[in-house]
């Protein structure tokens, strides 16, 4: 048991910002499909989900093997790499 005052510091004591991740990393495409209800769930639109894979240079959903939104509301992106697609 520790002893009093020996405790660890948390964010609170040394008046540290904490703040609540806007996500949970969350799967939204998965082997070139997306993922419905996730997208349901966080309120995200098939819509915003082709304006971030433009931003990064991807037109088709079917182009990526694996995408995730983070903590912060980006998208993670693991796009395929067949030569063929």
């Amino acid at each position: 048991m520790k002893r009093a005052g020996l405790d660890n510091a948390t964010k609170t004591d040394v008046k540290a910002s904490v703040k609540e991740p806007k996500y949970i990393p969350t799967e939204i495409i998965s082997d070139g499909e997306l993922v419905l209800e996730n997208l349901a769930e966080l309120n995200l639109t098939e819509q915003w989900v082709d304006d971030q894979l433009k931003k990064n240079g991807i037109s088709r959903v079917d182009q990526v093997f694996y995408a995730e939104i983070q903590p912060n509301g980006d998208l993670h992106i693991d796009a395929r790499t067949d030569k063929n697609e």
